[in-house]
């Protein structure tokens, strides 16, 4: 019968871990390849000023300033732009961070409930395994201890006998 108890206890651990490692999901999609850009465009301003100022003083006349003023505003207009298009970068890796969170986020709820669905099989098929084994126990009995001091037993009454002292 311990044989039995034995390969049957072995048996539901197999089967409780083969159902535990088939839920498994693997890893999780961490964050994908964001690109973030921290440039502040100071070095493009200043050549642009420096460039600006270069021009205006090479100038004589009303029209060459018109032309230099023209140049420095298409330059600062084109840093500008580049500031533009990077805060647009920034913000679509931004969203792209933000999906792959949310994704990893469903990914842990979903692998969640399947441990938690894993857990309550694991625990169902121990309390099976726990009562087939209370099952094959039935015809085992153990001896009952006897008490080896009786002398506090009420309903153990010994006879007294008589002394006579003459």
């Amino acid at each position: 019968m311990n044989k039995i108890r034995i390969i049957l206890l072995a048996l539901t651990v197999l089967i409780a871990g083969i159902l535990v490692l088939s839920t498994s999901t693997g890893s999780f999609g961490g964050a994908s390849n964001v690109t973030y850009s921290e440039d502040d465009f100071s070095a493009d301003i200043a050549l642009a000023e420096s460039n600006y100022d270069l021009n205006s003083d090479n100038t004589d006349n009303v029209y060459q300033q018109q032309v230099v003023a023209q140049w420095g505003i298409r330059e600062m207009v084109t840093v500008t732009a580049n500031q533009n298009a990077a805060m647009i970068n920034n913000q679509t890796s931004l969203g792209v961070a933000v999906n792959s969170l949310e994704r990893s986020v469903n990914m842990a709820g979903e692998t969640n409930a399947k441990l938690n669905k894993s857990i309550l099989i694991m625990m169902g098929l121990l309390v099976l395994a726990v009562a087939i084994i209370g099952g094959t126990m039935n015809g085992v009995r153990r001896p009952k201890e006897q008490n080896a001091d009786t002398s506090t037993d009420p309903n153990n009454v010994t006879a007294i006998a008589p002394t006579t002292d003459a």
